[in-house]
């Protein structure tokens, strides 16, 4: 399994873990849609998949375990 993190996402995350003290990142990513929406609620918006699991590819996962057992 792979964990696909979009790039903008993984942007905000490393900015906010290098800029805000650790006891205060759970209280203000809660707080990130409401803000969000009353800042950019006009504007148009994409869809943002922010963090996803990929599977391997079957062959990948044969190969990996054929050069293994040889």
């Amino acid at each position: 399994m792979e964990i696909i993190i979009d790039e903008s996402v993984k942007l905000i995350l490393e900015t906010m873990q290098s800029r805000i003290p650790t006891n205060k990142l759970i209280g203000v990513a809660d707080c990130l849609p409401q803000m969000a929406r009353l800042l950019w609620k006009d504007y148009p918006q994409e869809p943002c998949s922010a963090i996803s699991l990929r599977a391997e590819p079957l062959s990948i996962f044969c190969e990996k375990k054929l050069a293994a057992t040889e």
